[in-house]
């Protein structure tokens, strides 16, 4: 009985992504922390990138009120041209961008930032990447 009580209070908490490495982490936490799992009812999925535009329009359309997407930079800008067609990179950037016009609170995160391909420094005060 506690369990269904559980689900009529809980919030609904969608993972895309959920075995990634984003957003893998976070459903584990979740699963693992009893009072967040306790609050939360956790549904997660594994997906195309592609796809993310349709499921932010379906969690408008239900009213979501948080999205929370993991996401990229854009190539062609940030290599000003040099390299084009880094379709991983870019449609995840698109999809931000989509992300942003929503009338919904989101919160972006790029957690290879920090590790894979996190800025070293040069001589002079540079950066690269």
């Amino acid at each position: 009985m506690a369990e269904m009580e559980n689900a009529k209070t809980a919030f609904a908490l969608f993972s895309l992504g959920a075995a990634g490495r984003q957003c893998g982490p976070l459903v584990i936490h979740v699963i693992n922390d009893p009072e967040l799992f306790k609050q939360f009812k956790i549904r997660g999925v594994t997906r195309d990138p592609t796809y993310d535009k349709d499921v932010m329009d379906s969690a408008v359309a239900v009213g979501a009120q948080y999205f929370i997407l993991n996401t990229l930079s854009n190539t062609i800008e940030i290599t000003r041209g040099k390299y084009q067609h880094i379709d991983h990179f870019d449609v995840k950037h698109d999809i931000e961008k989509y992300t942003r016009a929503q009338p919904l609170k989101s919160g972006f995160f790029i957690q290879n930032f920090t590790h894979n391909i996190a800025p070293r420094p040069l001589a002079m005060g540079h950066m690269s990447l």
